[in-house]
């Protein structure tokens, strides 16, 4: 997949802002698979460093996490959100081309990031940092296509020529078991799940969407007011003015280096 590094520009703050954390649970299991030979994780994608400061949160601290995003504007809020933990470290390199030695990170991890990048590329790189018994790991939240956000997502796949293909693109957000089980020179693939929820406003929920460079598209498209007005009127027709349960799947892919 070609490498856009602007993507995200000037969604950075509201991305920081709206996007989900993941849940302290994937957390806890990921940093009880790392092995002791290596202290240095690395997340790629790092966006903003929702992922990034989940694993400085779990890791032990004698741990370096090194957030690597090529996005100027993601990494601009990735270092200030950041800048209180003093094992950290902001990386500018793409996901294909990381410039870290060869057998450095116990870790190599992308959260909701792997679909911008080239597979083969990144499962090449991946191997090349991690140690023996290193771990790869992927993970995704998701929104459960249920009630309004079922219909919502229609809407934007709609108007999205991205998502045009949404069984493409849904492969791509996570690959599955078996494409991680074919990947040479990894072995022990798990798949973990955890299912949370939050109670969410219609506004609440917007400002989620347009965090999404997808969503972002079709508001160019067709214009801010009207996809807010369809999106108002999707939700108040499922929900009326009222507060709603917004249930979320967190999935953790993992694989263990050869």
């Amino acid at each position: 997949m070609e490498t856009d590094t602007t993507r995200f520009d000037g969604l950075a703050e509201a991305y920081d802002a709206y996007r989900r954390p993941y849940p302290r649970a994937l957390f806890r299991d990921l940093a009880g698979m790392v092995p002791a030979s290596a202290h240095c994780a690395v997340d790629v994608g790092a966006g903003t460093g929702i992922s990034t400061e989940g694993l400085l949160q779990h890791l032990p601290g004698s741990w370096m996490v090194i957030g690597v995003e090529p996005g100027d504007d993601m990494r601009r809020v990735l270092t200030r959100r950041l800048q209180r933990w003093p094992n950290v470290q902001a990386n500018p390199s793409v996901a294909e081309a990381i410039h870290l030695p060869d057998r450095s990170a116990g870790l190599v991890s992308a959260f909701t990031a792997v679909h911008w990048f080239e597979p083969g590329a990144f499962f090449a790189e991946a191997r090349r940092l991690l140690v023996p018994g290193g771990i790869l790991a992927l993970g995704r939240n998701r929104r459960r296509p249920e009630g309004a956000v079922a219909e919502i997502d229609a809407f934007v796949r709609e108007h999205s020529e991205v998502l045009r293909d949404m069984t493409r693109w849904e492969k791509a957000k996570m690959p599955l078991q078996a494409q991680v089980e074919a990947v040479e020179g990894f072995h022990d693939v798990q798949l973990r799940s955890y299912a949370w929820s939050e109670r969410v406003s219609m506004g609440d929920l917007l400002d989620l969407y347009l965090t999404r460079a997808t969503v972002m598209e079709v508001v160019r498209g067709i214009g801010l007011r009207a996809f807010r007005d369809r999106f108002e009127t999707i939700c108040a027709a499922h929900h009326g003015l009222d507060p709603f349960e917004l249930r979320w799947d967190a999935t953790l892919l993992t694989a263990r280096r050869g």
